[in-house]
């Protein structure tokens, strides 16, 4: 699972798999305009993008789940 804090109200909260699995997904898809599972796949093509230190920040989100 994974722990997103609110930084304006400090709560902490702690996402399911799917839901951290569904924020990667969307990320992907806005930033690259492709599957989160295609993205994993052919990472290494995108480092020129400017969107990849992004996400490959987010990519601990993708861990341990099975698409």
């Amino acid at each position: 699972m994974a722990l997103v804090i609110n930084p304006k109200q400090e709560d902490a909260y702690e996402l399911s798999k799917e839901e951290a699995w569904a924020f990667f997904s969307a990320a992907v898809h806005e930033r690259l305009g492709i599957s989160a599972e295609e993205f994993l796949k052919r990472r290494d093509e995108f480092k020129c993008n400017p969107h990849y230190e992004s996400l490959v920040f987010l990519l601990p989100l993708a861990e341990n789940v099975s698409k």
